[in-house]
């Protein structure tokens, strides 16, 4: 029976988290089938979403450290994170298919490019944090920490499980 603005912020809230989870779940199947286009390769698929799992574990824990509050604003940032954070790790397994071999990669300009595409989109993304505006701040440091959190398990962790499975 209640009434007021208390009632429409709480029920815009549940509209935007209805929203955020409909995004993210459309955002990963999308994805998965993707790279299931890509590789044709149940293995390299699995590895792509696992770099980026654990992107988002470190993601998560950097923002308990800096203290930093998951709010609607950057909740915005998520199924950007995944889009955008992708891209390193097919960049780098296309090159694994190609080489075969994770040392030769490393030989190569592979891990420059990656790394410098990278730090393209995660400035030009960051600088959001320079606003003004709380909300839109928030995302840009939150691309600027999941971004770099992508970047780092594209080019530490998914060369490490490549050279497992290619022990295997």
């Amino acid at each position: 029976n209640a009434t007021g603005m208390p009632i429409v912020q709480f029920n815009a809230g549940n509209i935007v988290i209805e929203s955020f989870t409909k995004a993210l779940t459309i955002s990963i199947t999308f994805l998965s089938f993707f790279l299931i286009i890509i590789f044709r390769n149940l293995k390299f698929v699995l590895l792509s979403i696992s770099s980026l799992f654990i992107a988002s574990i470190l993601t998560i824990f950097f923002m308990i450290i800096l203290g930093i509050n998951f709010n609607f604003a950057n909740m915005i940032a998520i199924p950007l994170i995944f889009s955008l954070g992708i891209s390193y790790p097919i960049y780098l397994i296309r090159r694994f298919e190609d080489f075969g071999d994770i040392d030769l990669i490393f030989e190569s300009n592979t891990p420059f490019a990656i790394l410098f595409s990278g730090l393209t989109t995660i400035f030009s993304f960051s600088t959001l944090y320079l606003s003004t505006h709380d909300g839109t701040s928030s995302m840009g440091l939150l691309l600027f920490i999941s971004l770099s959190n992508t970047l780092v398990s594209s080019l530490v962790f998914l060369p490490i499980f490549l050279k497992k499975i290619r022990t295997e």
